[in-house]
């Protein structure tokens, strides 16, 4: 959810939500719970929510700073229900989440993620219920822009 400045419509703060079925289980005339699982201002130090504050947060994460965002970010990019991960302890991993913080297009994230693109798939565990490593990692080096038809030019 996101806060608007009612006079400039400039974001200036969001929320994620998580709603909480399980109260449910045993009194299904109850509502069920909305709790906030964080605001990014507050969750990533941020002073506002413009571009440049999330580029100098994800430059600190390049630098080796403010590790411990990192490691915030990368619970909250799989919704905390992991709990404690150990994800960016190796460089692959923290590589990653670095890619996954500043780009917006699978292109971006390749040139991003470097060498480290053929890496990880091999790097950890398999995905739960999703297809083995190999399968996954044969897959993305099949996706890409060289196996999309060119565009007809006007040039010789």
């Amino acid at each position: 959810m996101f806060e608007v400045d009612k006079e400039t419509n400039i974001i200036v703060n969001s929320c994620l939500y998580s709603l909480n079925f399980s109260n449910l289980a045993n009194d299904s005339l109850q509502e069920p719970k909305w709790r906030v699982l964080f605001d990014y201002k507050s969750e990533y130090n941020l002073a506002d929510l413009t571009k440049k504050s999330f580029e100098d947060l994800v430059m600190n994460w390049e630098k080796g700073k403010k590790l411990e965002l990192l490691e915030k970010y990368a619970q909250n990019f799989n919704s905390k229900i992991d709990g404690p991960l150990d994800s960016i302890k190796s460089a692959v991993k923290k590589k990653y989440y670095i890619c996954q913080a500043k780009t917006f297009s699978s292109d971006e994230y390749r040139k991003c993620m470097g060498i480290y693109y053929w890496i990880l798939p091999f790097s950890g565990p398999e995905p739960k219920g999703e297809f083995p490593s190999i399968v996954y990692w044969l897959w993305k080096v099949f996706d890409g822009k060289w196996h999309e038809i060119p565009k007809k030019t006007n040039s010789i």
